[in-house]
């Protein structure tokens, strides 16, 4: 078995010039933590998710000091958050991706391959194909794409666990998280 029988085909994307606002509104839309970013050639470029966002929305200090473990020590300030969110809104997604510390999945790689991937991985699986003019988005792998199929693969299988993990058929699903 391999990425390509788990994966979901045709996930939501966001473009590199795609303001903030709009791929957020994609992701609560839909329910997803991470949009792959396609450039204008249509070529994946990163992920955009809503650790980038998070990342944004804290104060400078947290994210570059490994010393600072906490911040109770500031005042709980809903609107400076908002200020924040409203200052990155209209900036282009390509901005906040992650694109140094991707773990790829190729689409003829071994389902425990794909298994130690998420399990090292902070988020969903891209699955692109790599070509000499560049890496091409075919779908996305997520924590739930493995479960929905292994838990059907259960010969007994508690009715509420069938109903949670939807069994992705791999047409146009957009589990992208």
């Amino acid at each position: 078995m391999s990425a390509e029988q788990f994966m979901s085909r045709d996930p939501v994307t966001a473009h590199a010039d795609e303001r903030v606002r709009n791929a957020l509104v994609k992701m609560c839309d839909k329910h997803i933590h991470n949009l792959p970013v396609m450039d204008s050639d249509g070529k994946f470029i990163g992920l955009f998710g809503l650790r980038n966002l998070l990342r944004a929305l804290l104060p400078k200090a947290a994210t570059i000091s490994p010393a600072l473990k906490s911040l109770v020590f500031l005042a709980d300030n809903l609107e400076e958050v908002i200020e924040s969110l409203q200052e990155v809104a209209d900036q282009p997604v390509k901005n906040y991706l992650d694109r140094d510390h991707l773990i790829l999945c190729r689409t003829d790689e071994p389902i425990m391959e794909v298994i130690r991937k998420l399990y090292e991985a902070p988020t969903s699986l891209p699955v692109v194909l790599v070509e000499s003019d560049g890496a091409h988005l075919v779908g996305m792998i997520s924590y739930w794409d493995i479960l929905a199929h292994i838990s059907s693969q259960l010969g007994d299988v508690d009715p509420r666990l069938k109903s949670a993990c939807v069994i992705n058929d791999n047409e146009g699903s957009d589990s992208s998280d």
